[in-house]
C-alpha cells in the first residue's frame, strides 16, 4: 500500500492483503467519485501513515500487518506524496457465480456489502481524472481482480479501455476463473495478461474446489481466444494450477500439460497454504522435479502466505506482470511498425529490471538499443527479462544478443525446469549462425551432437533414419530447416517425422498450415510429418520457415516452443 491502492467496486478503498481487507482505510462515494467530488484520493491521511510509519521500519497498524501476506513484496515508499503508483488493484465486480470454500458462497455475497456490485464507467473514470489531477504521471500496473470474478462485470471492456485512454503506458491483467463464455472484444481489447484460475484437468476433480466452475466451457474459452489471439494481440495467457490432494496425480498433470499446449496457454502450478493442499508437493524442488517428468513446459509458483522474504526478493510479482505487460505492449508496437515506441517499451522494461546502469537515452532503433545492451547483459536482475527479451529480438531478426540473454537467463535461474529446452534452443542459435556463414563443415560437426543430446538412445545409432526419435521439437525442426536450405529435401523430413511420431507436435493443427508453402507439418492422427520444398513459409503458426535459414518457433520464459 505504500505504493499503490485498491478500489472495490463499491467505492471501499480497503489495505492489500486479505487480511488487510478488514481495513477499510477510506469509503468513497460513487455519485460524488463519478461527478469529480472525492480529492485527495492518493494523499489522504491514512495512505500518508502508511507510508511514514514503513519508512520508519515501524508497522502501520500493529496485530493487522503481522498477518499481512505481501507486507515483504516491494520497496516501502520514501515520499509521502508519489507521483508514480506500482499497482492500481481494481474490483470490476464482487459478484461471481461460483462458491470456492475459500472465498465467498455465491448465495451471501448480496447479504454482506451494500452495491453498487458493479465498478462503473463513471465512477472508474472519476477516480483516474482525479489521479491524474493529484499529478499521478505514470501507473505501471493495473490488476482487474478481487472477491468477485472480473468477467461478471457488464463494463469491464470500457474500464480497460479508459485505462489505456488515462494511462497508456500501464501494464493491464484479468485474474478469472473462465467459467463463462468467450467474449470476442477481449483479444481486440489491449489487455496484457490474462490469467485462468482452473485447478484440475479433469471436470470431478476441478470441481471439487471450483464449485460451480464447467471445464468445457473453460477450455471452450481458451480455444477461442487462441483462434482471435492469430489477428495479432500478444496478449500474455497464463493458466495457474493450484496443487491439492485430489488434483495432483501424474496422469492429470500431464492432461493439463497437453491441454496447454493445444490452447497456447503457459500453466503454471502453485503450492497453496489452503486446506486439501497436495501433500506430495510440499516444496519447490518437489514441484520442479515433477515438472522436468511430467510438464516439461510448465512453470511454478506458490501463494504469498507461503513466501518468504526471500522469496519476495527473488520474484517480485507485481514486477514480472510491469514486464509481461511492457513485453506485449512493445510487440504491438513492433507488428504496428513503431520502431520508436518498440524501443522505448523495451527501455522501460530494462528499467523494470533494475539492472543494467548504461543510459539508454536517444536510443531509437532496435540495432542501437542492441549496441547499448552488448555490455550490459550480465547486469540483469531478472530470469523473466532475458529469456522474454531474447525471444522478442529472435522473433524480429535481431540474433546478436540472443544467445548472451538465453545464458544470462540460466545463470538467473540455475534450477530452471525448462533448461534443457534453452540449451537446446542455444545450440541451434550457435548452428545456424555457423550455417549463415557458411561454415558448412561446422555445421556438420555440431549438428549429430546436439542432436544426440536429444534424442533417445535407440536413435543414436540413426539420428537421420526413421527410426531416430528426438525429444526436442526446436532441435528437429532446426536440423530440417539447415537440411532444406541445402536441398536435401529428404533429410529434412526425418528430424520433423520422429518428433511428430512422438507427439510433441500434437499441439500443432493442421489448418495451422493451410497458406504453407513449405513444411507441412501434420499431427500423428493425420500421418505423420512431410516436407514439401519451395518458396518462404507463409503459414499460420509461423513454425517453418525454409529458404531463411532461421529457426522456427518462439521463446518464452526461456522455454523452446515448437
Amino acid at each position: 500500500m505504500t505504493q499503490g491502492l485498491y478500489l472495490k467496486a463499491n467505492g471501499e478503498m480497503p489495505c492489500w492483503d486479505d487480511v488487510g481487507e478488514s481495513k477499510i482505510l477510506r469509503q468513497l462515494d460513487p455519485t460524488k467519485l463519478a461527478e469529480g467530488g472525492e480529492v485527495d484520493i492518493y494523499r489522504f491521511g491514512a495512505l500518508k501513515h502508511i507510508r511514514t510509519e514503513f519508512a520508519a521500519g515501524r508497522l502501520p497498524y500493529p496485530g493487522l500487518c503481522d498477518g499481512c501476506a505481501v507486507r515483504c513484496a516491494g520497496i516501502p515508499e520514501a515520499h509521502e506524496e508519489p507521483n508514480v503508483m506500482q499497482v492500481l488493484h481494481v474490483e470490476p465486480s464482487y459478484l461471481c457465480h461460483l462458491s470456492c470454500p475459500q472465498c465467498i458462497h455465491q448465495k451471501l455475497r448480496k447479504s454482506l456489502k451494500h452495491p453498487p456490485y458493479h465498478l462503473t464507467p463513471d465512477m472508474y473514470e472519476g477516480f483516474l481524472r482525479q489521479l491524474r489531477a493529484e499529478g499521478v504521471s505514470h501507473i505501471k500496473l493495473v490488476i482487474f481482480e478481487g472477491r468477485g470474478d472480473p468477467l461478471a462485470c457488464p463494463h469491464l471492456e470500457t474500464l480497460l479501455g479508459l485505462t489505456k485512454e488515462y494511462y497508456p503506458r500501464a501494464s493491464t491483467s484479468i485474474t478469472t476463473h473462465g467459467s463463462y463464455p468467450y467474449k470476442s472484444w477481449i483479444a481486440a481489447s489491449k489487455l496484457d495478461v490474462m490469467r485462468f484460475s482452473v485447478d484440475g484437468a479433469r471436470q470431478e476433480n476441478y470441481a471439487k474446489y471450483r464449485i460451480g466452475g464447467k471445464l468445457p466451457t473453460i477450455f471452450s474459452f481458451m480455444e477461442s481466444l487462441q483462434k482471435d489471439r492469430r489477428s495479432g494481440s500478444g496478449m500474455y495467457v497464463e493458466w495457474k494450477y493450484i496443487l491439492f490432494e485430489w488434483n495432483d496425480e501424474d496422469e492429470e498433470l500431464a492432461e493439463a500439460a497437453e491441454l496447454a499446449l493445444r490452447y497456447g496457454v503457459q500453466l503454471r502450478f502453485c503450492r497453496t497454504h489452503s486446506p486439501g493442499k497436495s501433500q506430495k508437493y510440499e516444496t519447490s524442488a518437489q514441484v520442479a522435479e515433477m515438472i522436468v517428468r511430467v510438464a516439461p513446459k510448465a512453470l511454478q509458483d506458490m501463494t504469498f502466505q507461503l513466501k518468504e522474504e526471500a522469496d519476495f526478493a527473488a520474484v517480485d510479482v507485481v514486477r514480472t506482470d510491469q514486464l509481461l505487460g511492457a513485453f506485449v505492449r512493445a510487440e504491438h508496437c513492433a507488428v504496428a511498425g513503431d520502431e520508436a515506441g518498440c524501443v522505448a517499451t523495451l527501455c522501460e522494461v530494462i528499467d523494470l529490471d533494475g539492472g543494467v546502469t548504461t543510459p539508454l537515452n536517444g536510443v531509437a532503433t532496435l540495432r542501437a538499443l542492441e549496441d547499448a545492451l552488448l555490455a550490459g547483459i550480465s547486469s540483469l536482475r531478472l530470469g523473466i527479462t532475458a529469456s522474454n527479451l531474447a525471444s522478442f529480438l529472435d522473433r524480429r531478426g535481431h540474433n546478436a544478443l540472443v544467445v548472451p540473454l538465453l545464458r544470462r537467463y540460466l545463470d538467473l535461474e540455475p534450477h530452471a525446469e525448462d533448461r534443457a529446452h534453452v540449451e537446446a534452443a542455444i545450440g541451434i542459435c550457435a548452428l545456424l549462425d555457423m550455417h549463415r556463414r557458411g561454415d558448412a563443415k561446422a555445421v556438420d560437426a555440431a549438428a549429430v551432437p546436439l542432436a544426440l543430446a536429444h534424442a533417445d538412445a535407440r536413435g543414436i545409432m540413426a539420428i537421420f533414419g526413421p527410426a531416430a526419435t528426438i525429444r526436442d521439437p526446436g532441435v528437429a525442426v532446426g536440423l530440417a530447416n539447415i537440411l532444406h536450405d541445402r536441398g536435401e529435401n529428404d533429410g529434412a523430413i526425418l528430424p520433423l517425422r520422429t518428433v511428430s511420431r512422438t507427439g510433441a507436435l500434437r499441439e500443432r493443427r493442421s489448418e495451422d498450415y493451410a497458406d504453407c508453402r513449405g513444411f507441412a507439418v501434420r499431427s500423428p492422427d493425420e500421418g505423420g510429418a512431410e516436407a514439401a520444398a519451395g518458396g518462404e513459409c507463409a503459414c499460420r503458426a509461423g513454425a517453418c520457415q525454409p529458404g531463411s535459414g532461421s529457426r522456427s518457433g518462439r521463446l518464452q520464459y526461456g522455454a523452446y516452443f515448437d
